[in-house]
C-alpha cells in the first residue's frame, strides 16, 4: 500500500497507523485545523517539504512503529524537532509523514551525577531555567527556540565552545529509532560507530528520541557580563580591526557577535563567561569606538537570551517565514574582506530595496573544542572560530535568483582569507547547495560506510545528505 497523495491520505492515513500506536497519538492532516496549532511548524518555509499528514506519537515505541509501517508500505517520513532546519535539501522530501516529536519536550537533571537528559523536541529556552535553579549550565547559541537535539545533531556550535567545547563533547548518549524501525541506545560502549555518526551527522541516521549530556556547573555564580553596541556604518573598519585583534588570543570565555542589519547597521554582543572587571576589560577597544547605543550589565546566565542583542532575536523566532539562509565557516576574521564586504552590501541593498539580508558573524573560542581531536566525532570542522549566517526573507523567485548570485560571489570573496584550504560550512548553517565534502570535510568517507550499515536505502536522506 503507498499513499501517493493527499487524496489517499484522508482515507487510509489514520487505517493504516492508528490501530499499532498508543490511544494518545495524533494523526493530523494538512487539511484539518489543527495543523497549524498541533503541528510544529517550520521556521523557513522557503523549499519546504511537502507533506501527507503528520503523526505526533506519545511514547518512543510509537515512533519506531511509525517507521516500521512507513518502511513497509513505501512511505516517506522525517521527524521534526524545533523546525528550524533551514536547508533547501529539504524540499526533496515529497508526500510524507511528518514524525512530530512535540510530546518529546522534557528535561530532567540528575543534580548527582551533573547529567541532563533532554527530549527530542525540547528548545534550548526551556533548559536555562531547571539548569540553572539547579547550579548548571550548558553551552547553548544565541537563538532560544532552536531545537538542543537538531543542534546536536550537526555538532552544536554555541557561545560557550571555548569553555566546554561543541554540544556533542558533553553528549553521554542518544535514545535513537534507526531506519529499521529499532529503537536503540547508542553511546561510547553502545552501538558506539552510530553514537561516533550521530555527533555532527545525526540527521542521517535516525530519529533521537532524547539525548543524556553533561551538566558543567555554572561559573561565576552564573553571573555574566553582557555588553550590546550600536554602532554607525562609518566605524565598519575600525569595528571590524577590533574584532580582527582578537584572532589569535579570544579568550576562552569571551563570545563576540556582530549583526549587520539593512541600512546597514552594526549591532555588537559581547558575552563574557567571568568577572564583571575581566570582561570590561576584555572589551575595552570596542568601548573606545564611537557608538549610537550601549548595554552593558551584569545578568544571570539564564537571562541572557532575553537581554543580548538589547533584546531583540532578530526574528529567529518567528514561524513561516520564507527565509532563504547561508553560511560560512571562517578560521579568523580578516578585517579587509570584511570591510570590503561591508560596502558591497551596503551596495546591494540600496540596489534591491526587496532584498534585505541580515548578515551575522559568531566569533567563539575553539579553545577547548581543540582538545578533542577531529576524528573523536563526525563533526570535522573544529577549527573554524568564526560562523556566518545570512538570513534573508525572499518572496519571489527572481529575488531568490539575485540573492543566489550575491552568495556565491560572497562565498569566493570570503573564501580568500578564510584561513581554511577549502570551503568549510557548519552542517547546520549550510544552504544545501555546497555539498556532502563542505559539511562533512575529512570524515565523510567514514560516514558513508556507517551510511551503509544504518541507512542503506538512504530513509534519512533528506537533510545535507551524506550521500
Amino acid at each position: 500500500m503507498y499513499i501517493r497523495d493527499a487524496a489517499f491520505a484522508a482515507a487510509n492515513l489514520t487505517a493504516l497507523y492508528a490501530p499499532y500506536l498508543s490511544k494518545s497519538t495524533e494523526i493530523i492532516l494538512p487539511s484539518d485545523a489543527a495543523w497549524n496549532t498541533s503541528v510544529e511548524q517550520r521556521w523557513t518555509v522557503f523549499a519546504p517539504p511537502t507533506y501527507l499528514g503528520a503523526i505526533k506519537p506519545a511514547t518512543e515505541q510509537d515512533v519506531a512503529k511509525i517507521v516500521q509501517i512507513s518502511v513497509s508500505n513505501g512511505i516517506p517520513f522525517m521527524a521534526t524537532g524545533a523546525g528550524h532546519g533551514a536547508s533547501v535539501t529539504l524540499e526533496t522530501f515529497k508526500n510524507g509523514i511528518d514524525i512530530d516529536l512535540g510530546n518529546f519536550n522534557t528535561v530532567t537533571i540528575d543534580e548527582k551525577n551533573s547529567l541532563v537528559t533532554i527530549g527530542g523536541s525540547a528548545q534550548f529556552q526551556q533548559v536555562y531555567d531547571p539548569l540553572f535553579a539547579a547550579g548548571k549550565e550548558f553551552p547553548t547559541g544565541g537563538g532560544p527556540c532552536v531545537g538542543v537535539l537538531g543542534a546536536t545533531l550537526g555538532g552544536g556550535v554555541t557561545r560557550l565552545m571555548g569553555v566546554h567545547g561543541m554540544v556533542v563533547d558533553l553528549l553521554q548518549s542518544v535514545n535513537i529509532v534507526t531506519a529499521d524501525g529499532k529503537l536503540l541506545t547508542a553511546s561510547e560502549i553502545e552501538n558506539c560507530d552510530l553514537f561516533w555518526a550521530v555527533r555532527g551527522a545525526g540527521h542521517n541516521f535516525g530519529i533521537i528520541t532524547s539525548a543524556t549530556f553533561k551538566a558543567p556547573s555554572l561559573r561565576n555564580n552564573g553571573q555574566y557580563l553582557n555588553a550590546d553596541f550600536a554602532f554607525p556604518a562609518s566605524a565598519n573598519r575600525s569595528f571590524f580591526e577590533a574584532v580582527e585583534a582578537f584572532n589569535d588570543n579570544l579568550p576562552a570565555e569571551l563570545a563576540l557577535q556582530i549583526t549587520v542589519t539593512p541600512g546597514p547597521g552594526i549591532t555588537f554582543n559581547a558575552v563574557y563567561f567571568g568577572a564583571e572587571a575581566d570582561g570590561i576589560a576584555l572589551i575595552q577597544p570596542f568601548l573606545d569606538l564611537p557608538s549610537t547605543k550601549q548595554n552593558i550589565s551584569v545578568v544571570p546566565w539564564n537571562e541572557l537570551p532575553n537581554v543580548q542583542d538589547f533584546g531583540t532575536d532578530f526574528g529567529t523566532c518567528n514561524k513561516n517565514s520564507e527565509t532563504d539562509f547561508y553560511g560560512m565557516g571562517l578560521k579568523n576574521i580578516n578585517a579587509a574582506t570584511y570591510g570590503s564586504f561591508f560596502d558591497e552590501l551596503a551596495e546591494f541593498y540600496t540596489q534591491h530595496p526587496t532584498i534585505s539580508p541580515i548578515w551575522v558573524t559568531q566569533r567563539y573560542s575553539t579553545k577547548q573544542s581543540l582538545t578533542v581531536p577531529e576524528t573523536a566525532t563526525a563533526y570535522a570542522h573544529r577549527e573554524l572560530g568564526a560562523h556566518q549566517l545570512f538570513i534573508t526573507s525572499v518572496t519571489n523567485p527572481t529575488d531568490a535568483d539575485t540573492l543566489s548570485t550575491f552568495m556565491k560571489n560572497a562565498r569566493n570573496e570570503f573564501q580568500a582569507t578564510a584561513g581554511t584550504s577549502e570551503l568549510s560550512i557548519y552542517v547546520n548553517y549550510a544552504h544545501g547547495d555546497e555539498g556532502p565534502a563542505v559539511w562533512y570535510g575529512d570524515n565523510l568517507p567514514r560516514l558513508q560506510q556507517l551510511k551503509k550499515k544504518w541507512d542503506p536505502n538512504g530513509r534519512f536522506n533528506s537533510y545535507n545528505p551524506i550521500s
